[in-house]
């Protein structure tokens, strides 16, 4: 045992005296700044990339969120076209009040121009992508403007899910335009008179499951068919088109779609999501209608004129329809 740990003794000194296996060629040199720093460019690399990142997202984020400003945003941005414009309601303004009534009897005549032989405009749909932009103030306006030009109108309700037809002109709901899909009822009887000579409104009636086969297949075409036999123009007012599918499926048949926008509010995401689906389905879109807008052009024309009280007020066939919007 003391010759194994002699032996194994010597081997340690011998292996303590051996040269060093690695030898120093130059001193190490750190260079300075940045580049000589390899996490500190990570680091820096990473943030860079994290804001990049967060930039384009808030970037992405605002142009979906995008809003309508200007009129000519629809033209310019979707190639949407406008057909005219409508500003605010002031019932306690008479000034205000006429600007409104020119403004939807441009529109008006505009739709009665844009109809020819080839292609009739007898059954329009007024839609919007979300809901709150104005498409049943629209659909008021524009029903009792062509009332007011000796046209024998019918107003349909056709958001079935939220109708505010009945409430507009304090009707009941039932019998409406569920109950003539279904069968259940003749549409004699859920067509109602107003106090506008020649207009005429359609109440949405009461919707369930069967209301919407009835849509999918023929019995809207037919219904449709029948109330152009009946009336000169029929104007559908609809639900959101990007919430309720029945308004699509109404569209189909129509012959022209108007959309409805509100400045302020309606956005341009919404809106060419809107008009990709109308499209998809080989629907006409005639234009859009913005709510809202400025009437400066106006004011300067009606600012020559004064309104007096002795002025005769105006009768209920040329007063607007003082709708809210929805």
């Amino acid at each position: 045992l003391l010759t194994q740990l002699n032996k194994e003794r010597d081997e340690i000194r011998v292996e303590q005296r051996a040269p060093t296996r690695v030898t120093m060629t130059e001193e190490p040199f750190v260079q300075s700044g940045v580049e000589g720093y390899r996490r500190l460019r990570m680091i820096l690399m990473t943030s860079l990339g994290v804001l990049f990142i967060g930039f384009a997202s808030l970037v992405w984020w605002e142009h979906r969120g995008r809003r309508v400003t200007r009129t000519d945003e629809l033209d310019s941005a979707i190639g949407l076209q406008v057909l005219g414009s409508i500003p605010v309601s002031q019932p306690d303004e008479p000034r205000a009040n006429r600007v409104l009534i020119e403004a939807v009897d441009a529109i008006r005549t505009q739709l009665l121009h844009a109809r020819s032989k080839e292609r009739p405009l007898r059954t329009m749909l007024i839609c919007s992508g979300l809901s709150g932009e104005g498409k049943t103030t629209l659909s008021g306006h524009l029903t009792v403007s062509l009332a007011r030009a000796g046209y024998r109108v019918l107003m349909v309700d056709g958001d079935l899910h939220a109708p505010t037809a009945q409430r507009l002109f304090d009707l009941p709901l039932n019998p409406g335009l569920c109950e003539v899909l279904r069968g259940e009822s003749p549409s004699e009887d859920a067509i109602r008179a107003t106090p506008v000579p020649g207009l005429f409104v359609m109440p949405a009636g009461s919707w369930n499951m069967a209301t919407r086969q009835c849509l999918v297949g023929d019995r809207w075409e037919n219904v449709r068919d029948q109330l152009q036999n009946e009336f000169d123009f029929v104007v559908v007012d609809t639900a959101p088109a990007l919430l309720i599918a029945d308004t699509l499926l109404l569209a189909k048949a129509c012959d022209g779609v108007i959309f409805s926008v509100l400045l302020g509010l309606s956005r341009l995401g919404a809106i060419r999501l809107t008009q990709e689906r109308f499209q998809a389905m080989g629907v006409r879109l005639l234009g859009a209608v913005v709510n809202g807008a400025a009437t400066e052009y106006a004011s300067e024309y009606y600012g020559r004129y004064k309104y007096t009280h002795s002025a005769p007020p105006l009768s209920i066939d040329q007063a607007p329809v003082p709708l809210t919007v929805a």
